[in-house]
């Protein structure tokens, strides 16, 4: 009786234990999202506000391949955690459709919300809306993790947070150079975008080959396995953006979920290193980005953008949830849930700013 008694409180006290761990989590996450809002606050002051910091002048031609690669950073540490089984009991479908038909359809929608509410010509408005389909891991993750949904919801949102970035990254670039720059036709579009795709693929899970099999034969000493990986990481992006513009993103991911799905080398350690190094690129990406806000054109957008952030919560998002989940197994909370988590991070912050400044240097 006396042992069972103290199994009990032993499973009392590991019960306590891990209740204790979540509400830590919780806050932890909340208080992320609070120093997140500062984090902008912040930079808007530093930048707009003050004019003392100007990411401009601080970085020059290199602020924004800088920018891309935090991107980069940030989705293979996002691919590190998303797991091949976890797709199945109803989930591979949506996914596949959100990150597809879903995403076509927010495209669509959101460039023509767009060109009714700013007035802007059509092309314009198709660019803004490729830029407003990517959602995220560095927003979509905290709020996962403040909300704790049961699968299939979770594992939908994790997946299509990482596979959306690189997807709606490379859908702008060639809005741009299709609309802009090169005008190319719609077939010549959707073969580059095919090309971008595996070669930024190919690269990754090369890497990610490379260091397994480094791994597996001890040729890197334990203290600096996660120093190779980083290395690996910034090499598959650089060459993946060499052989195509916007396929680094495409790498990153690849090599993550690569990483994540092989079964010959633990990956623990990478994860282990991935949170700090995610908080430091977000800190560092929200300051930057946001102390290169103009404020002039940001107070006459103010009410545009609100509209259009409302359109995109209420209309777009709905719809786009509706028909990646039609004919599934999800429930009707289930779908309600997928469709009110739409939001936007630092990935259509930064590629927002490149192109704007890309439209600045052809006089657009």
């Amino acid at each position: 009786e006396c042992l069972a008694l103290e199994q009990d409180d032993g499973h009392e006290d590991h019960r306590l234990r891990r209740a204790a761990l979540r509400g830590h989590l919780e806050l932890v996450d909340a208080r992320a999202a609070e120093r997140t809002r500062h984090l902008v606050c912040g930079g808007l002051v530093v930048g707009p506000g003050l004019d003392a910091v100007d990411p401009d002048e601080i970085f020059g031609d290199a602020l924004f391949p800088v920018v891309s690669l935090a991107v980069g950073l940030l989705l293979f540490n996002g691919g590190l955690e998303l797991r091949i089984a976890d797709l199945r009991g109803g989930v591979r479908r949506p996914v596949l459709r959100l990150v597809t038909l879903g995403a076509l359809l927010t495209w669509l929608l959101t460039a023509l919300a767009a060109h009714l509410i700013f007035d802007e010509p059509v092309r314009l408005s198709l660019l803004l809306g490729a830029v407003l389909v990517v959602s995220g891991p560095t927003v979509v993750g905290p709020l996962l993790r403040l909300a704790r949904p049961a699968d299939p919801d979770a594992t939908i949102l994790r997946w299509e947070g990482i596979l959306i970035d690189p997807l709606g990254a490379t859908l702008g670039l060639f809005c741009l150079n299709a609309f802009f720059i090169d005008e190319l036709a719609l077939d010549a579009v959707w073969g580059e975008f095919v090309a971008v795709a595996l070669a930024g693929a190919a690269l990754g899970l090369a890497a990610a080959g490379i260091l397994v099999v480094a791994l597996r034969r001890f040729a890197i000493p334990d203290d600096l396995e996660v120093a190779v990986a980083i290395m690996l990481v910034v090499a598959a992006y650089v060459a993946a953006e060499t052989v195509r513009p916007e396929a680094g993103l495409f790498a990153t991911t690849a090599m993550g979920l690569a990483l994540a799905n092989q079964r010959w080398v633990p990956v623990e350690q990478l994860r282990a290193f991935g949170e700090p190094v995610v908080a430091l690129l977000i800190g560092s990406l929200f300051i930057v980005l946001a102390a290169g806000v103009e404020a002039e054109p940001l107070v006459d957008h103010l009410a545009g953008g609100l509209m259009l952030a409302a359109v995109l919560v209420l209309i777009v998002r709905p719809l786009a949830v509706a028909l990646a989940t039609a004919r599934s197994p999800l429930s009707l909370p289930q779908r309600a849930f997928l469709a009110c988590m739409a939001p936007r991070g630092v990935v259509a912050a930064s590629t927002a700013a490149l192109y704007a400044l890309r439209l600045e240097d052809i006089g657009q």
